[in-house]
């Protein structure tokens, strides 16, 4: 059973905000909703607060740990069909029923949200397609980060937080495994992204990890004037000298 959302998000003054418009009509999320969707330790929350501060959405859904458990006996079967299929069109032409059936509690859950930068719906548990299929028009941006960088801070982040990572000790046991375990998981994730980008093209950004020092580049894919205060900067680790 999916759980019922924890409606926590912020408004632009600062406000809780519990409740919105239905915004689910046949299965799917019928407005924008813009989904970061490289790794994590790209800067995705950095992204995710500085799409508030642009006013392209309110709404910014963390990471919700209940939701992806409940949704993951069906993301194995969709990510599966995803991964075997030719193009998006083929696979929304042969599972986009299937998808809208079966993931309609999470669509459910994450209606009242506009911003995704963490699981389940931000990051790359669930394969792009299944995304697109049920956001329609959902805006999805890449960040791209020198690996070794990435790789350090990957590997503080689990680290440091082993109750969510029980196989951080494979860093210590077998360091060169676990660091190809993640570039595999690199590859798979933009080869993701540049397949919904062939597709549709408009829809989505790729940033390299020196756009997250200013404005500049996530302004200009939305047409809005950058903001006048500095890019933000969250989920820092120790490791890292900017956006986390």
């Amino acid at each position: 059973m999916i759980p019922t959302p924890r409606i926590v998000a912020q408004g632009p003054a600062g406000q809780t905000t519990a409740s919105g418009p239905d915004w689910v009509a046949d299965g799917v999320i019928t407005r924008p909703v813009h989904v970061v969707c490289s790794p994590y330790k790209t800067g995705t929350t950095s992204v995710g607060k500085a799409l508030v501060r642009l006013g392209v959405g309110q709404r910014d859904m963390g990471h919700d740990r209940d939701l992806l458990r409940a949704i993951r006996p069906e993301l194995r079967d969709l990510n599966r069909a995803a991964l075997q299929a030719s193009s998006f069109r083929a696979f929304a032409r042969d599972h986009g029923a299937e998808v809208r059936t079966r993931m309609a509690g999470l669509v459910r859950a994450i209606a009242p949200y506009e911003i995704f930068h963490d699981a389940p719906f931000g990051h790359g548990q669930m394969h792009v397609f299944l995304r697109k299929v049920l956001a329609p028009e959902a805006r999805f941006i890449w960040v791209n980060r020198d690996e070794a960088d990435w790789l350090r801070s990957v590997r503080h982040w689990e680290e440091t937080h082993p109750e969510t990572y029980p196989a951080h000790t494979e860093w210590a046991r077998n360091p060169e495994a676990r660091a190809e375990a993640k570039r595999r998981l690199w590859k798979q994730q933009h080869r993701q992204f540049k397949r919904i980008r062939r597709y549709d093209p408009a829809a989505c950004l790729e940033l390299d990890w020196s756009d997250l020092r200013d404005w500049s580049a996530l302004a200009a894919f939305y047409g809005l004037a950058p903001p006048s205060e500095d890019f933000p900067c969250a989920n820092v680790s120790a490791t890292v000298a900017r956006a986390g």
